[in-house]
């Protein structure tokens, strides 16, 4: 989207914006809601990816620098918060063999690293302050707020707090209450030396993110920032029709 369509389309990017930004907070509320339902962890997973990759999409077609800053902040953060999620829930699946979150329960006492790495990442996708995940959360829904709409802010924020709900009730069922018949009936197989290895930087990675963002934004907002040839182009066209930038 940003290297492709508002890239080599400019003026078609900023005419279709209304209505990307629309479908993005639908994404995020539709994303969000189905999430909540699911029963089986990949399922809640894969509709969490349409919510917060809509936040992603409302943050570009806003056309404000700190929202396209934060949209690519946010893909940042989901390369590593969402590669340790799914490496996390493989874990699970190889050590259970079911992805069914209701089969589970109670699992803190027995695997406690994985409880530790799993609550980790959830407060970094959810976008907890100091982690990685509130950076990008933060820019996108500032700037829409203040410079496209309040009321798809609104609405956005609104998306943002059902993911925290379907994330934190995730955690809720699988590692803690009373341990459910499968965990019991299984020999305690906690992460081992080469999955902390692997781990444990991406962990790292997401605190490091939260609270010095300054080491990739600067880059970032160079990347994001309109070319002058761009930005003639669309002047010229809005000029041209009657209207302002």
């Amino acid at each position: 989207m940003l290297r492709f369509h508002i890239g080599l389309f400019p003026v078609q990017a900023h005419q279709a914006a209304p209505y990307l930004i629309a479908l993005a907070v639908i994404g995020i509320l539709y994303g969000a809601c189905l999430a909540l339902v699911q029963r089986d962890f990949w399922k809640l997973i894969a509709f969490a990816a349409v919510s917060h990759l809509s936040l992603i999409v409302l943050g570009i077609y806003g056309f404000t620098a700190i929202g396209s800053a934060g949209a690519v902040y946010q893909i940042l953060s989901h390369g590593v918060v969402d590669g340790a999620l799914f490496f996390l829930l493989g874990l699970l699946y190889d050590r259970y063999q079911n992805s069914q979150i209701n089969v589970y329960g109670g699992l803190a006492s027995k695997l406690p690293s994985t409880a530790t790495l799993f609550v980790l990442t959830t407060l970094a996708m959810i976008g907890l302050p100091i982690l990685s995940g509130f950076v990008g959360e933060f820019l996108i829904l500032s700037s829409t707020f203040g410079g496209v709409s309040k009321g798809w802010a609104v609405a956005a924020s609104l998306g943002v707090i059902l993911g925290a709900a379907y994330m934190l009730w995730l955690v809720q069922r699988v590692f803690y209450g009373p341990q459910s018949d499968m965990v019991a009936a299984k020999p305690p197989h906690d992460l081992d030396f080469r999955e902390l290895v692997l781990l444990w930087p991406l962990a790292i990675l997401t605190l490091v993110m939260g609270v010095a963002p300054s080491i990739w934004l600067p880059t970032i907002e160079q990347g994001v920032r309109p070319r002058p040839g761009i930005m003639r182009t669309v002047d010229t066209h809005f000029m041209a029709q009657g209207g302002q930038r």
